[in-house]
């Protein structure tokens, strides 16, 4: 379904953006997020399966400023408590695809992407990317 009726009676279109989100005090970007916007009067919806509430709730709990709300594989979102290039993000996430099922739950990991180690943690269907280590020797 592309398009559905908006609260204020135009249609909405349905989207997959980035979307700004405030909690409390705290800024959280949520990438790749699903969603319905009406041009009209801008208000922005979700169906019930896109669960916005569990990314949120899990970005801020653990101190993430943005998450990659994407649905591939085993890894349904890939978070980063660093500041990362939008290209180089691209890089890691194909990198962890291509290794998903060698990273066991609730342990650190590094995979090598670029020449870059990345360390992280997987956590079900969650990774979070802690830190990049820009020269390996």
């Amino acid at each position: 379904m592309n398009e559905r009726t908006c609260i204020c009676g135009k249609m909405a279109k349905f989207n997959i953006g980035t979307i700004d989100f405030s909690v409390g005090k705290t800024s959280i970007v949520i990438h790749n997020l699903p969603h319905f916007s009406c041009e009209f009067c801008e208000y922005v919806s979700f169906d019930p399966e896109v669960n916005v509430d569990r990314a949120l709730r899990y970005a801020y709990q653990n101190g993430l400023k943005e998450i990659d709300f994407k649905k591939k594989g085993e890894v349904s979102m890939i978070t980063y408590k660093i500041d990362v290039a939008d290209e180089l993000k691209r890089e890691i996430e194909q990198a962890i695809e291509d290794k998903v099922d060698e990273i066991a739950d609730g342990e650190q990991f590094t995979v090598i992407c670029g020449g870059k180690a990345i360390c992280g943690t997987r956590s079900g269907d969650i990774v979070v990317i802690e830190r990049i280590v820009e020269k390996i020797l």
